[in-house]
């Protein structure tokens, strides 16, 4: 009998192999890293110029400590052109852990030092030449005063959609006053000083979102400082997003108002043209639940409204994918009438279509915090992040022409991002790691399995949305021979989306093997 059973167990296992559902859509390349002087590296940056890769990483300096910084060059077959370590020229020792960033045709490396007798903050730039593989001299571009220490002062860095501009900025704040002031400087492609505003009164605001536009103006999205929230939740007024618009000639504050709904949160993103699209989910009177999506198209200069659009979530798109016993419940409230909709739901991702359209990809996201104390009195607090199901809206020409939802389930100790996004001829493709099964077939009466943590039942999966249709296939299957010595994607970190929409992982492929591994569309 036991005998049977194992060979049931091999048959099954067998039959699912073959009717694993991978995608025919992808090529997928691989070139191999070659360690220098150690056993371990990590990933800085990772980019492309004219059909070629160019990846900047450290390795560990064994015995002393400290890292050795390589900028490699790779052909478009993913083989390694020429490598070069850049340490002596980024001075790590003096200036500290160097910020890469792109500025038209030209490669920027940014670091910094703080000068503890004349209390300033000094930023350094030095142009990265990928084709000669060379690194200029350091050249101060801005100095800040009056910081006694480098964690006292917190510097961003924002560059605007076309690369043109890029600004540096950072707000100050009072206790004793309770003002709070905001600083900007705005830079050219050559790291040339353009504009700048100092001293600009922000008190009572909470900065929520930088934007530098195409013609180098800042904007600022902000709420009001210590709310929490987005919008005024003011007794009779209604749901309003600020924007403070900062420009070489000042500050100018515009508002755009929620009439119709009241939103739970807001995604915010520019079009081609810059007007800015404001998009998320809303509730409706007394509801406790999200009652459907919505976008607005505003124009970023006058808050004036140029399209809105929103919909309700049917129960068919609520229902879809959840276990057969979920769905009872959900009918056996509906039937009591108890208003059902989406919950915990933000917009993650903006995708734009060729074609003009978008899709807004919304995730169901949480934060769970569990609090234990022992025998002693010591209290432990374990955070748990989740990241599950996603509702797919494609707007076209002022209309939202579908809603698709995509069932999926991932937790984790640690922060982490639930998928990446590629538009290729006008259609969503959606990568997460998920469960190997349910690229074999899903349960409708149990639904979906959850992604596992153990990597034998890993699999990365691709789901493509076309109209109100969705496929799911797989990429990679980390049960086969070929991946099981490959250590699964973390979306977060070492998966990048390129500017043509190919996927570039960087991998570690086993036995102290490093790697790129290239996933792009037929």
């Amino acid at each position: 009998m036991k005998l049977l059973k194992q060979l049931l167990l091999f048959l099954l296992l067998c039959g699912s192999a073959q009717a694993q559902k991978m995608s025919n859509d992808f090529n997928l390349s691989w070139g191999d890293i070659s360690l220098v002087h150690s056993k371990e590296s990590q990933l800085i940056s990772l980019f492309q110029k004219e059909g070629e890769y160019y990846v900047i990483r450290k390795e560990v300096i064994r015995g002393p400590g400290g890292w050795h910084y390589l900028l490699e060059k790779y052909d478009q077959g993913l083989k390694l052109i020429e490598v070069k370590n850049i340490s002596d020229d980024l001075d790590i020792e003096n200036y500290g852990s160097p910020q890469f960033v792109k500025l038209g045709d030209n490669f920027f490396i940014i670091s910094s030092k703080h000068d503890s007798p004349t209390n300033t903050l000094n930023y350094y730039s030095q142009l990265l030449d990928v084709e000669m593989m060379t690194v200029s001299k350091p050249r101060n571009f801005i100095t800040f005063e009056n910081v006694k220490r480098r964690r006292d002062i917190n510097i961003r860095f924002t560059v605007s959609a076309n690369d043109q501009y890029i600004s540096t900025h950072y707000t100050t704040y009072d206790r004793k006053t309770k003002v709070r002031k905001f600083y900007c400087y705005i830079f050219d492609e050559s790291l040339e000083l353009m504009w700048q505003q100092e001293d600009l009164d922000i008190s009572g605001k909470t900065i929520r979102k930088f934007f530098l536009a195409n013609d180098g103006v800042l904007s600022l999205a902000v709420s009001k400082a210590g709310k929490g929230k987005w919008f005024s939740y003011e007794p009779g007024e209604p749901n309003k997003i600020e924007f403070l618009l900062i420009s070489e000639d000042g500050i100018d504050p515009i508002f755009y108002e929620f009439k119709n709904y009241t939103p739970s949160g807001v995604s915010i993103t520019k079009t081609a043209d810059q007007n800015y699209i404001l998009s998320g989910y809303y509730y409706e009177g007394s509801s406790l639940t999200l009652e459907g999506v919505y976008s607005v198209t505003i124009d970023p200069k006058t808050g004036d409204e140029i399209n809105e659009v929103h919909k309700e979530f049917s129960n068919e798109l609520l229902k879809d994918g959840e276990s057969q016993k979920d769905q009872e419940r959900f009918d056996k409230a509906s039937a009591k009438g108890h208003e059902q909709g989406a919950t915990k739901m933000d917009v993650i991702r903006v995708l734009k279509h060729e074609n003009g359209s978008i899709s807004l990809i919304g995730e169901k996201n949480w934060v769970e915090v569990t609090t234990t104390t022992d025998a002693n009195g010591r209290t432990t607090t374990k955070y748990t992040y989740y990241r599950t199901d996603l509702i797919i809206t494609t707007i076209k020409d002022g209309e939202i022409i579908s809603n698709v939802k995509v069932n999926k389930f991932a937790k984790s100790r640690y922060k982490f991002t639930g998928f990446r996004a590629i538009s290729v001829n006008n259609k969503p493709y959606i990568f997460f790691n998920d469960h190997r099964e349910n690229i074999i077939s899903i349960d409708p009466e149990k639904g979906i399995k959850r992604n596992p943590t153990k990597k034998k039942n890993k699999a990365l999966v691709v789901v493509k949305v076309d109209g109100d249709s969705k496929s799911r296939e797989g990429i990679i299957d980390y049960a086969t021979k070929e991946y099981e010595s490959f250590t699964p994607y973390k979306l977060s970190y070492n998966l990048r989306v390129m500017d043509n929409n190919e996927i570039i992982a960087w991998t570690y492929k086993g036995k102290n093997q490093y790697g790129l591994f290239r996933i792009s569309h037929k």
